[in-house]
């Protein structure tokens, strides 16, 4: 059974408790058994009245006059332990106690107390032919304490102070326990205790347009971060093809192989997974961050990553998009990691000066050439006959200068490409190349 536990008492133990240290709590070592523990704090569609944690049965339900609660007087009177009189004439009624007679007038704002007259927010007054009169009045002037909890429509009444364990959430770090805080006469208080509940939690990646990753978000904090984050990264399920040259220029790509772990892919045996002129086609399976997957790939020796052994520090992190990894499958089957950096000036902040160093579609559906043409591309110099797009294709950037000259039977360009070494032009005729120098 709950014993009363005095204000000062309380207020004492949590002097104490601070005093002692900031991280112990009342709730931690002390778990006060109250009348009020195991009441539904559920809304309900009409008010509710507990008197030492017991719901009182009324044949009236209570209503609000004025913001104050009106209660069926006869119930109340003899819940409170009063003898009850009306009289007729003045319309007035009588509750009679040890000590103690109160007396209200219908419809009159003013009540008397052992004779002294007391003003009301609301009068007693007649509803439906029952009598009904201000609970908060009469409550106080017996010396109960009274509590409103408007969330559940519910008043809560004690000669003793008021303490209940209302619901306060789950913690926001693992194990994610639930909790109550401690309400003392209807104010919230530091104190908290655990309920032994665990909450089941789904941790989402959230993601950014430009691949940045917060990982593992509980999913009830999901919605505190902004319209930025999504939990569908912008390359997953992504197909691009993607030229051997952007991916032999980083050594971005590594594989798991069953028997002998993490291994780098050579350039030999991305070859043989190629579709036609020298692109691969990348799909991208999952976008993430991982710790292990991070030191194996990209294991930079001054960022904060290298030393970390524990990957759950970077939980709820923002992880920059360089440091992300792609798992990817490269061909029809060969499964693989690239870390996003490795595509840098493709699909990761391309290169405005750079063209077709990768391909959203199958290079031989977008252009119409035979194999032999695609190899040539791959392989050789440009040469007299190939089309623009083909030299376009084959040097993967766009010329710094051009002249173009309409003529009755020919369109005539000049395409200049400027180099350190010296300018490369090429002459077109109706777009086949015909000359260059």
């Amino acid at each position: 059974m709950f014993i009363g536990v005095k204000k000062s008492i309380v207020m004492v133990l949590s002097i104490l408790l601070v005093t002692i240290s900031p991280t112990f709590t009342l709730a931690q070592s002390i778990h006060y058994e109250t009348p009020f523990d195991g009441i539904d704090y559920s809304r309900s569609d009409h008010i509710r009245i507990f008197i030492d944690g017991q719901e009182l049965e009324l044949d009236v339900a209570p209503r609000i006059s004025g913001g104050r609660t009106l209660v069926p007087m006869r119930a109340i009177f003899e819940e409170f332990g009063l003898t009850v009189n009306w009289n007729e004439e003045d319309r007035t009624v009588t509750g009679e106690g040890v000590g103690l007679i109160v007396k209200f007038g219908i419809d009159s704002n003013q009540a008397t107390v052992n004779g002294l007259v007391h003003t009301l927010d609301t009068p007693a007054m007649i509803v439906d032919g029952r009598t009904m009169v201000p609970l908060r009045f009469l409550s106080e002037v017996l010396g109960y304490n009274v509590v409103w909890v408007g969330d559940s429509q519910m008043i809560l009444l004690s000669k003793e102070p008021i303490i209940e364990w209302r619901y306060g959430g789950f913690e926001a770090a693992k194990p994610y326990r639930e909790y109550e805080y401690m309400y003392y006469n209807g104010e919230v208080t530091s104190e908290f205790r655990y309920t032994g509940t665990f909450k089941d939690v789904q941790h989402i990646d959230l993601y950014d347009k430009n691949g940045r990753i917060i990982p593992n978000v509980p999913d009830f904090k999901v919605n505190e971060y902004s319209y930025l984050w999504s939990n569908k990264s912008p390359f997953e399920g992504k197909t691009w093809w993607i030229h051997r040259d952007q991916l032999e220029k980083t050594r971005s790509i590594s594989v798991i192989s069953e028997s002998e772990g993490m291994e780098q892919i050579s350039m030999v045996q991305l070859e043989a997974y190629e579709t036609v002129g020298g692109y691969v086609r990348i799909t991208v399976r999952e976008h993430l961050f991982d710790l292990q997957l991070w030191k194996d790939l990209i294991g930079s020796p001054d960022s904060k990553y290298a030393s970390a052994i524990n990957p759950e520090l970077f939980d709820e992190t923002e992880i920059p998009a360089y440091d992300t990894i792609l798992r990817v499958t490269v061909g029809e089957g060969l499964e693989g990691y690239i870390p996003l950096k490795g595509l840098k000036g493709t699909i990761v902040e391309p290169d405005r000066e750079s063209i077709y160093t990768y391909l959203e579609k199958d290079p031989t559906t977008l252009f119409n050439w035979d194999r032999m043409t695609w190899n040539r591309l791959d392989r050789e110099l440009p040469w007299v006959g190939m089309t623009s797009d083909m030299l376009l294709v084959k040097l993967k950037e766009s010329p710094d200068q051009t002249a173009k000259i309409t003529t009755e039977f020919s369109v005539l360009e000049l395409w200049v490409y400027q180099h350190e070494y010296g300018d490369v032009i090429y002459y077109f005729d109706d777009g086949v190349l015909v000359n260059m120098w």
